[in-house]
């Protein structure tokens, strides 16, 4: 049979004549696991009696080429069938049959597949769930079919009603529940809040080959290609509701998850998508309707989402989502099989609505604000391949959730030298190919599965997010192409089991060896005779010193799969749980107390009672301002697109205002604010209101400036006349270096609040800078400054030259050479302070940067700055600073500094043994500047960034290696001109946390800060005593959306409250407790005085001003 080449290549199929595979790393992360002992062991099928194997046998009708659904597998799912309390086990077959087999204890199974009724039809199933759909206390067995042909008899969905006699009979179509669409899986749950189990199925549109096959026209009789939500009718039949409740959908759904997400008694749905559709938030209205409200709950998503799971990872009290993607974690499989990710076509999908779309996982951490913060970089588990089921589970009993991740594809369909070799054939005229010659030219890589130990939490009882990859050291690291998992625990011994459907392999049977050692609480609840199983109660047990967990009950998990509704709590060393409270979906609650551990409970609604939802009533530290309290100032950033002039540039550089500086202008004892704009975008100068409103000063002779972009500002006394100056400082990357538009400005005061710009008052300055600070390091009486150089704009990472301005009664002379020559093409500063870190009583300067070590410039005697940083222990700090803040932390009379980075939360990885590198210079010697990052991968040193987008840069490279795996499996070296090479612009970073510098006399000591505070970039921060008990404390915030589109944008920060213990720790407050949320891309940060206290102003980059004030109105 032939099959046209236009066709495959419209439809993402993969590329690339198999050559001899690689030895791979397939796991590399598993190789830093921890050395504990096997935790899993693989059952032998004749050992089990579980021979169930999912064989896939490629030909004409069944291929990548003709259906994209040949290798996604099938589900497992586990339910006691026959009521004797065991868990039995049922598995989907796509070619081979469904079979179901009954736990006959001791991990020994039978098939009783025949005798039990189950259709052995062969037609293609492909997602199971169970249910009791009948309420009479046996689980019944709902089937998802799915089939690449048009007569639909072949795709109707089977519900397999329980008998009570372990024999099952279909009775989809006469409950109508028969969906024929191109279903994948569903869950059940009451939506409707009537007492009885709806259902949401979730299908899919015909992909591109099936349209062109049966040539379909979409619009005709499209609902059978949408989701489908179906009301029981309390008379034992279904009603497709699906219009009527909002949730008409046309995504390439592949899983959905019931569960209360926000926490307001009705349960919701997460359902993925594959491609390009973005997933779905749909948050139930009440009243029978849904919205999707993933835009305003979700700052980014995965693009090709698979499998997903909701549980509360880190015990907050909280339910947070992952999402498996395809991302590959090895260098190899990373650039031979990643997919283009085309900066048009991601902004085209942005704009139209579809989110913000990344290729890698995603966990979704539930910040208790009413959305969430995407943590998978941060907590490891990212990039893990072509993933398809996750469940967060306590395998260990240790009290926390831990991940398990199946992996692996039969055939490696995105592989780029497959689609290159078939691009080229038909530039050749090459227009049609045996269909099988094709299949057979696809490279086919089994790959490891994937555990995760949830690290627990650290000393001060908050969560640690990096997870450490026991894949090998628990035994789960068998090669190949698994998809459905289950987990239970089949023998009934106080730990969890798993189960794993592979394709063209044995099913996998893993019994947990030594989860037991620990203690645990099993929990069954049952319900009223509508809803007997009780999906979606919510158990919450509170144990030990403070410690909490909560879980929700659920069958539809993973991917294609149902778990236990058990719910498991491991317990660690705990003996005893304090209090257990169960709530049903309808708002009935019973609390148990003093509750021994290592036992199964079962808990009826018996004696239960109705309770409200009064919500979380924490009295929070601070209070935003609303309405007609703020000034109504919004930044309008100018569009401007960086990547034109520098493709490989890893991040936006004409993004970083607004900033903000106070002071009290006119002299009335309150203070003003001073927001700079962007470029188009003129300044506002905000004078405080005796009633504590603010008004727009009628002084703005930047007004006639806006053609400047404003970046750092300050007020300061310029020329001594015992008023507030202003100096503005002129950055952004949109003009070329040396643009008259990057000269910085002075204002002067009249004294009354009035401003007139003095050009006379400062020398030329037309670099582009970010920040300014003023000190008297002369010791004169008057205020000079540090004026940084922010970066040479097209240049990136070319160090800018920042500047020392000496203050002559008012006129500022540039003193840097004479007095500071080091700093001349400083790097690419982003903040700095005058302080005495040296303890002689006059100003030094310490500097921060992107690409910098934190560098420490000695004064001396006001003659002189000499450059102290590698003698101060700091020779090693490069990393990616934002911002700088002092405090005496440890309480030891020296100053210590807390510097901002980029945070953990991020697909870089660096060490001081693996730093992070860029190289900058015309590589291609074409005139423009060429940016390569690179990492370690092993011992060599490879780019970051794939062939595709580095070629467009340095179009060399695709001459030079003109396969993908060419160039996947080159160093840097052997990629780059040697002689470029070595004269090319060179930095590297040691680390992406921000930390706290612990001044130890004349040593600096960096301490990371804890984990929570590394979610995101730090941009700014203040320090403040918050709780009054006489320790500095620090209010941080800070993202950056400006990331490149290959990199999943920094977004997860909400706001950041370190409560110091006045020893030099921290301890992080989430913001529903703070109530300092600031989750927009914050750039700046300033405190001044009211009336009534502190107030704290936000900058947001294209975003409204915030401010905040104290609840209490402490701090006055």
């Amino acid at each position: 049979m032939r099959f046209y080449t236009l066709l495959l290549l419209a439809l993402l199929v993969s590329c690339g004549e198999q050559s001899p595979a690689p030895i791979l790393d397939d796991n590399p992360q598993a190789r830093e696991g921890s050395a504990e002992e096997q935790l899993f062991r693989l059952l032998d099928a004749a050992e089990s009696g579980v021979q169930f194997a999912n064989n896939i046998v490629e030909n004409e009708a069944h291929n990548h080429m003709r259906w994209q659904h040949v290798y996604s597998g099938a589900g497992v799912a586990t339910g006691d069938f026959n009521n004797d309390g065991l868990p039995d086990l049922f598995f989907a077959g796509n070619q081979v049959g469904d079979r179901l087999y009954l736990n006959k204890g001791d991990l020994n199974f039978e098939d009783i597949t025949t005798s039990a009724g189950i259709r052995q039809d062969n037609k293609w199933s492909m997602g199971v769930t169970v249910v009791d759909v009948n309420q009479d206390g046996f689980l019944d067995i709902y089937v998802c079919r799915n089939e690449p042909t048009m007569d639909f008899n072949f795709r109707k969905n089977r519900l397999y009603v329980n008998n009570g006699d372990n024999t099952f009979t279909d009775q989809a179509e006469e409950i109508g529940l028969a969906d024929m669409g191109f279903s994948i899986q569903a869950t059940f749950f009451d939506y409707d809040h009537d007492g009885d189990l709806d259902c949401y199925v979730v299908n899919q549109p015909p992909d591109g080959r099936f349209i062109s096959r049966f040539k379909l026209d979409m619009n005709d009789n499209r609902m059978q290609w949408s989701d489908h939500l179906y009301e029981n009718r309390g008379n034992g039949k279904f009603e497709d509701v699906t219009r009527a409740a909002g949730l008409e959908s046309f995504g390439y759904g592949l899983n959905a998850v019931a569960n209360d997400l926000n926490d307001d008694g009705l349960t919701d749905l997460y359902v993925t998508n594959d491609y390009f559709e973005p997933d779905f938030f749909y948050i139930n209205q009440g009243g029978g309707v849904f919205k999707d409200e993933s835009l305003s709950r979700l700052k980014h998503m995965s693009n090709f989402s698979m499998g997903s799971d909701i549980n509360d990872f880190n015990n907050d009290g909280l339910p947070d989502i992952g999402v498996m993607d395809m991302a590959a974690p090895d260098h190899f499989r990373s650039k031979t099989n990643m997919a283009s990710m085309r900066p048009d076509r991601f902004w085209k999908l942005v704009e139209s609505g579809k989110h913000y779309q990344y290729m890698s996982n995603t966990l979704q951490l539930n910040n208790g604000m009413g959305s969430f913060s995407e943590v998978a970089f941060q907590s490891g588990i990212a990039k893990t391949d072509w993933s398809w089921s996750v469940l967060m589970a306590d395998l260990d009993n240790d009290g926390f959730r831990d991940f398990a991740i199946t992996n692996g594809i039969q055939r490696d369909m995105r592989n780029n030298d497959f689609q290159y070799k078939i691009r080229a054939a038909n530039r050749r005229g090459q227009k049609d190919f045996q269909v099988m010659d094709v299949v057979q030219m696809v490279p086919s890589q089994p790959i490891s599965n994937y555990l995760y130990r949830n690290p627990g939490n650290n000393q001060d009882g908050q969560a640690k997010l990096k997870f450490e990859n026991v894949t090998t050291a628990w035994g789960f690291d068998q090669p190949g192409f698994s998809n459905g998992m289950a987990i239970a625990d089949l023998d009934l011994d106080g730990d969890l089991d798993m189960v794993v459907s592979n394709v063209s392999a044995p099913a996998s049977v893993y019994e947990n060896l030594r989860g037991n050692e620990a203690n645990y609480l099993r929990v069954v609840v049952s319900g009223d005779q509508e809803n007997i199983t009780a999906l979606n109660t919510k158990i919450t047990i509170e144990y030990g010193n403070g410690q909490l967990q909560t879980t929700e009950t659920t069958a539809t998990r993973g991917y294609l799969s149902a778990s236990e509704t058990v719910a498991h709590f491991g317990l660690g060393q705990n003996h005893q749980v304090a209090r257990l409270t169960v709530r049903w979906a309808d708002g009935r609650q019973k609390i148990l107390e003093n509750v021994t551990a290592n036992q199964t409970l079962k808990i009826d609604p018996t004696g239960a009672t109705k309770t409200n939802r009064n919500g979380d009533n924490n009295q929070v530290m601070l209070v935003e301002l609303r309405g007609s309290e703020k000034p109504d100032y919004f930044h309008q950033e100018n569009e401007f697109d960086d990547f034109a002039r520098e493709i490989l540039l890893p991040h936006k550089q004409s993004e970083h205002g607004p900033h903000i500086t106070a002071g009290d202008v006119n002299g009335d004892g309150l203070d003003d604010l001073f927001i700079g704009g962007a470029l188009g975008q003129p300044a506002q100068l905000y004078l405080q209101m005796t009633d504590g409103g603010f008004k727009s000063s009628s002084s703005s002779p930047w007004k006639n400036d806006q053609a400047y972009e404003d970046l750092g500002s300050i007020f300061f006394d310029a020329d001594g006349d015992d008023d507030l100056d202003l100096y503005v400082v002129s950055g952004g990357s949109e003009r070329e270096a040396g643009d008259p538009l990057y000269q910085d400005r002075l204002y002067r005061n009249d004294g009354k609040g009035s401003f007139k710009r003095a050009d006379d008052a400062l020398p030329t300055i037309v670099s582009s800078g970010e920040t300014v600070i003023a000190g008297d390091y002369d010791g004169d009486g008057d205020l000079d400054l540090f004026v940084g150089g922010r970066l040479v704009p097209g240049r990136y990472p070319a160090p800018a030259s920042s500047i020392l301005l000496r203050n002559d009664g008012g006129r500022f002379e540039n003193v840097t050479a004479e007095l500071a020559a080091d700093f001349q093409q400083l790097g690419l500063v982003t903040d700095a302070i005058f302080t005495d870190f040296d303890g002689d009583e006059d100003l030094d300067i310490m500097v921060v940067g992107e690409w910098m070590k934190v560098r420490c410039f000695r004064n001396d005697g006001g003659q002189a700055f000499v450059e102290t940083t590698d003698n101060l222990g700091l020779g090693k700090s490069t990393a990616w600073w934002w911002s700088i803040i002092e405090g005496d932390f440890d309480n030891d009379g020296d100053p210590d500094y807390l510097v901002g980075n980029l945070g953990l939360n991020t697909k870089y990885k660096a060490s001081p043994e693996k730093p992070l590198y860029v190289y900058s210079n015309d590589f291609d010697d074409n005139g423009s500047n060429d940016i390569v990052l690179a990492s370690y991968n092993g011992d060599k040193v490879v780019p970051v960034r794939g062939r595709e987008c580095s070629s467009e840069q340095m179009p060399f490279i695709a001459d030079k290696f003109p396969t993908y795996e060419g160039f996947a499996t080159a160093d840097l070296e052997s990629i780059l001109p040697e002689e470029e090479m070595e004269e090319a612009v060179k930095h590297e970073v040691y680390s992406f946390a921000s930390a706290l510098l612990v001044n130890n006399g004349g040593q600096f000591e960096i301490k990371q800060l804890p984990d929570l505070a590394q979610m995101s970039p730090l941009r700014d921060a203040i320090v403040v005593d918050l709780n009054g008990d006489g320790y500095l404390d620090v209010l941080g915030t800070g993202n950056m959306y400006g990331a490149e589109v290959e990199t999943s944008r920094y977004d997860a920060g909400t706001g950041l409250v370190l409560l110091g213990n006045g020893q030099g720790s921290f301890k992080t407050v989430p913001a529903r407790e703070s109530g300092w949320f600031t989750p927009h891309d914050a750039r700046s940060l300033a405190s001044f005085r009211t009336a009534d206290g502190l107030l704290f102003a936000v900058g947001n980059n294209r975003e409204r001003l915030q401010l905040f004030r104290f609840a209490s109105l402490q701090g006055k």
